[in-house]
């Protein structure tokens, strides 16, 4: 006898045994005892509430006179209020979805015990409309169990995750399920708002040309083209601190009274020289006039995202027509229904280079084009900043490459440099600062993943970070919210970040993020250095890092050093500087000449410095990546020397891949991602997915003890015995055997089927068929059969019987009813083989037997 902890102990329910902490449907093995509870579910709710932000505004009204008074100038401005955010709610009552509907559930992932957390991305969610927008989500378990609680969290921004368990009372998280609350209204919460101060000064001078009073006729009008003798001189002197790609339009509603009131409409434009224009709207046929002279200054700060506005609605009954702009929709009533008018921007903006365009998918659901800025980093190690400054760096410490001026993102990067020969430093590391996750993505001798100090493994998609092999030499670490990429292989980094989020606004080894060329570095005081001396400016961006003790005497602040023509002290060429020449040769005679001599350079740097041929390499592997639009395959010149020696196993090279491998995740397929040029590394075969072990599989379809499972293979589920699994292509199906008319009985009495799920009861003793295997030897011959006899009682009596004045038996014997004969070859120590035919029993049952006299 073995003793175990209570908490290890198993669990019998309804004839199954049930493993610790598992679940099954509302009970749970709990500390050796079945817990089942029914309770009212308690859900998770995230919801963004929205007060509509109005846009703080002066409108001067105006009332004219036809005699000599002065007109009354009016100012009436509306406040902005900020929007709220509830999140993390528990509910235990049905959660309404105001002014919308619930989307259907989702449950794409489970919870295994390899993978003992949950979460349930949003991605994952289709509104019925395409215009509506998430307002609330909702997260519920599939099985509620007060005494087993989840460290989850439920929001807009993330999704639904489920941390694993650090208790031993809890295996793995429950499964849980979400869905989100579609609206067909603005709900969302505007990423800011802009908020014009505007100053008025009207100066009204009414000069009428005669005493008596003449007859006016107003006429109030809604319509935007004015018609009146009043002269507005406008002036307008913006200051925006960015450079916003949205246009906010404040409509305000012309409302008709007795008197004569002009309405001026401001409508600040917020792109890089927003403009405000005011008209006023009039009938008005008085012998005057009226010079109102408006100063406006809006200020802009942040790029605004589209809101309805408050006064048009299409139950307004005052103004049953009207247009606005929300959901990234044109909007306007019409007889008082909307209609809508979803429109996508194409325009197409101008880059410094052809390379540096991108398209994604902006928050409209539009494709939308934009300019990157592209840091490199690559061999021992050469720099190619954002704004195109080419230096080589060979110190071994710590260092900034991506640095927010003004923190708005959260983000920045580091490297980590190590010494590759005697006196050349080349990149090892590089390390990722995303809200509160650092991500170190190591390329020394594999490719590694931690995440706040903890591996990971690849794919990971969580925390707003998703994290893909590109091949399996090659990772990217993709931000969505950021629209930010950063790909890593040995020896070489690339960072690749959206102007529009980071113009102007970065610092480090990787320079600024600019249109404004400077021709040089920064250092962190500001200071810009001259391209000659980036390497030492470089070094003032060193940070402290405890595992280089040594690099905490590093100097910083060097000067510049003075020019100098001296030659450098070089090491005899290698066999490896004969690569250097492939780039003035057929591989790369598409290349942009330029750009190849920029590399041929510091190709020939490293050959002389390292004779190192995997540094070497390293330049032609990114000299191939700049030659935009063209898959260079170069490696099969290079006779050997740049072969990538990791294509394990049965992955192959390949040097113009346009997508991904397809890959493996909770036994599902995961479709490979198209690639916007081609890449090269080592890859699966085709027809073949890549697996989490890094290798690649026929199908996705593991077992709970990691065993591969073939397309079209069954197996049992390892903790029900009642579902099977079956394997497909592309998932794992699970099939649910049903128990019909199954009894009560004790276990000794119970005829299981095949799979131990099913049982029929079968008293003790009954007459049956009974198995087993039998030997037969027939003049020297020999066969090993089975066979089957009739075995259990059958019930009998005996009596007197007063009829006959004599005993009367009733007799039952256990005999064969169903019979078939069988036949079977006879293994013969000389000769050959012999036929044998025998009788196999079927069926047996109780029939009379021959009565006793």
């Amino acid at each position: 006898m073995k003793c175990v902890q209570l908490s290890d102990c198993n669990c019998i329910f309804h004839g199954k045994v049930i493993e610790p902490h598992q679940v099954d449907g509302n009970c749970a093995c709990i500390n050796g005892r079945i817990t089942c509870e029914t309770t009212t579910p308690t859900t998770i709710t995230s919801t963004t509430s929205t007060t509509e932000p109005t846009t703080t505004s002066t409108i001067p009204s105006t009332t004219s006179t036809t005699e000599g008074t002065s007109p009354t100038t009016t100012t009436t401005t509306t406040s902005t209020t900020e929007p709220t955010t509830t999140s993390t709610i528990p509910s235990t009552t049905e959660v309404s979805c105001e002014n919308g509907e619930w989307s259907k559930w989702v449950n794409k992932f489970h919870p295994t015990l390899q993978n003992r957390g949950d979460k349930e991305i949003l991605d994952d969610i289709r509104c019925p409309n395409t215009n509506d927008v998430f307002s609330k989500i909702q997260c519920e378990p599939l099985a509620h169990l007060k005494k087993l609680e989840d460290n989850v969290t439920c929001d807009l921004e993330n999704g639904f995750i489920c941390s694993e368990p650090t208790s031993l009372d809890n295996l793995m998280c429950r499964d849980y399920k979400i869905r989100v609350c579609c609206s067909s209204i603005s709900t969302t919460t505007p990423t800011s708002t802009t908020t014009p101060t505007s100053t008025t000064t009207p100066t009204s001078t009414t000069t009428p040309t005669s005493t008596t009073t003449p007859t006016s006729t107003t006429t109030p009008t809604s319509s935007t083209t004015p018609t009146s003798t009043t002269t507005p001189i406008s002036t307008t002197t913006p200051t925006s601190t960015t450079t916003p790609t949205s246009t906010t339009t404040p409509t305000f509603i012309t409302t008709p009274t007795s008197t004569t009131t002009p309405i001026s409409t401001t409508t600040p434009t917020s792109t890089a020289t927003p403009t405000s224009t005011t008209t006023p709207t009039s009938t008005t046929t008085p012998t005057s006039t009226t010079t109102p002279t408006f100063t406006t200054t809006p200020t802009s700060t942040t790029t605004p995202t589209s809101t309805a506005t408050p006064n048009c609605s299409c139950n307004n009954i005052d103004n049953p027509e009207c247009m606005w702009t929300e959901d990234c929709s044109i909007k306007t009533c019409v007889n008082g229904e909307p209609k809508i008018n979803r429109t996508c921007n194409s325009t197409k903006p101008e880059c410094d280079r052809e390379e540096d365009l991108v398209s994604y998918t902006n928050e409209c659901g539009c494709e939308s084009m934009e300019c990157n800025c592209e840091c490199k980093v690559y061999g021992d190690p050469h720099y190619v900043t954002f704004d195109n400054v080419h230096y080589s760096f060979y110190k071994n410490c710590t260092y900034i490459l991506v640095k927010e001026v003004i923190p708005k993102h959260n983000f920045g990067v580091e490297i980590d440099n190590y010494i590759c020969t005697e006196d050349k430093s080349c990149p090892k590391a590089i390390i990722i600062s995303y809200n509160k996750f650092k991500i170190t993505v190591s390329t020394l001798d594999q490719l590694t993943l931690t995440i706040n100090n903890r591996t990971e493994s690849i794919p990971y998609n969580l925390n707003g970070f998703d994290i893909v092999k590109l091949s399996h030499t090659s990772l990217q670490v993709y931000i969505p919210k950021i629209r930010t990429k950063i790909t890593a292989r040995r020896n070489r980094f690339v960072i690749s970040i959206p102007e529009q989020l980071f113009l102007d606004n970065t610092e480090g080894q990787c320079g600024s993020c600019t249109r404004k060329k400077i021709g040089g570095c920064r250092r962190p005081d500001g200071t810009v250095e001259k391209s000659t001396c980036c390497p030492t400016a470089a070094l003032d961006w060193k940070v402290p890092d405890t595992t280089k003790p040594h690099c905490a005497k590093d100097p910083t602040n060097v000067t510049c050093p003075t020019p100098t023509t001296a030659p450098l002290t070089t090491s005899p060429p290698g066999p490896c500087c004969k690569l250097c020449e492939l780039l003035h040769q057929k591989p790369f005679e598409k290349c942009n000449k330029n750009d190849m001599e920029t590399y041929d350079k510091t190709c020939e740097d490293d050959c002389h410095s390292t004779n190192i041929c995997s540094v070497v390499c390293a330049n032609l592997e990114a000299a191939a990546s700049e030659c935009q639009g063209n898959c260079v395959e170069w490696r099969s010149y290079t006779n050997g020397l740049c072969d990538l020696d990791t294509c394990d196993g049965i992955l192959t090279y390949q040097p113009c891949q346009m997508e991904t491998d397809d890959r493996c995740e909770n036994n599902k397929v995961i479709l490979g991602q198209s690639l916007s040029k081609p890449i090269e590394g080592c890859f699966c075969p085709k027809g073949m997915k890549s697996s989490n072990n890094d290798t690649c599989v026929h199908t996705c379809c593991v077992d709970h003890s990691g065993r591969q499972r073939n397309n079209g293979e069954k197996w049992q589920h390892f903790s029900d015995n009642c579902t099977i699994l079956e394997c497909f292509s592309s998932s794992v199906k699970e099939n649910k055997l049903h128990c019909k008319n199954q009894g009560n009985c004790p276990e000794p009495q119970r005829k299981w089927d095949e799979h131990h799920c099913c049982y029929e009861c079968v008293p003790t003793g009954r007459c049956e068929t009974i198995e087993y295997n039998n030997t037969i030897k027939k003049d020297n011959c020999i066969a090993e059969v089975e066979v089957t006899r009739c075995k259990g009682r059958c019930d009998s009596s005996s009596e007197f019987d007063f009829i006959t004045d004599r005993m009367s038996h009733d007799c039952k014997c256990c005999e064969e009813v169903e019979q078939e004969e069988r036949k079977v070859d006879l293994i013969c120590n000389e000769g050959p083989n012999k036929s044998y035919s025998y009788i196999y029993i079927k069926k047996c049952k109780c029939e009379n037997c021959e009565p006793k006299m």
